[in-house]
């Protein structure tokens, strides 16, 4: 898969402009959904159809991406059970470096866990086997099963294998249902960095961008149809630039 042109040609998706709009696309955006109408991107460089159950409910600015753990309401959807959408990798995102941020409200609170409660939930995933792990992750964890643990925010991504070609970094996070967040990580060939509504939180030293990455990248679950967010996503937008560096505003 090539990198992006720097040039950008808006495919089979022309850009509208609306006063519930929360973002507009600038020289370094590669995709960005605003999940208003349905789960087309609204700007993209390339594909911008999705695929799978979009069901929407209301978001951060206008409406917004439900993404369940339940039954999703028949009124959104005729298919019931929420796995995750898909979106064409090829020239929506970038290899070498860039910014993948999204508002996200989670649908139970953070700290509300048990044994019961799922241990990884994907926001944002790409990935490709060829005997080893290549992709990336933005997700929710609760590794610790014990009542009331805390969640962490966490960013990885892997070029195989190999020692030195893995990196991760992560926050816990105290979310309470119905909060929006802004979530962002940045990537490139000497750092990745995690930013929590605008404040820089984590970040990792890297030798790499990423090498390989699956043909499409899935939000709300993982790129296997699992490991569902069960969260709320709005307005994510993906750049072909490292945006942040330190805290902003979001």
């Amino acid at each position: 898969m090539r990198n992006p042109l720097p040039v950008l040609a808006v495919c089979a998706t022309l850009y509208s402009f609306s006063a519930g709009f929360a973002l507009e696309p600038d020289a370094h955006t590669l995709f960005l959904c605003h999940y208003d109408t349905n789960g087309d991107a609204d700007f993209s460089v390339g594909c911008p159809y999705a695929a799978g159950v979009v069901a929407l409910t209301r978001g951060k600015s206008g409406k917004a991406l439900l993404a369940p753990l339940s039954v999703v309401p028949f009124s959104e959807s005729v298919a019931p059970i929420f796995t995750g959408v898909q979106y064409a990798s090829d020239q929506n995102l970038c290899l070498g470096q860039g910014t993948i941020e999204l508002w996200v409200q989670v649908l139970k609170d953070t700290g509300s866990t048990d044994e019961t409660s799922p241990k990884l939930r994907y926001l944002v995933n790409s990935g490709r086997h060829t005997g080893e792990n290549h992709g990336f992750a933005l997700l929710l964890t609760c590794p610790d099963a014990k009542p009331g643990a805390r969640h962490r925010l966490v960013w990885k991504r892997s070029n195989g294998n190999a020692k030195g070609r893995s990196w991760g970094t992560g926050v816990p996070v105290e979310w309470a249902a119905g909060e929006w967040h802004h979530v962002a990580a940045t990537y490139s060939a000497s750092e990745d960095a995690l930013f929590v509504d605008g404040r820089r939180v984590a970040a990792v030293k890297t030798g790499e961008g990423m090498d390989l990455i699956g043909y499409n990248f899935s939000v709300g679950a993982s790129i296997y149809r699992g490991r569902v967010a069960d969260c709320v996503i709005d307005e994510l937008r993906i750049s072909d630039s490292v945006r942040y560096t330190g805290d902003f505003t979001p």
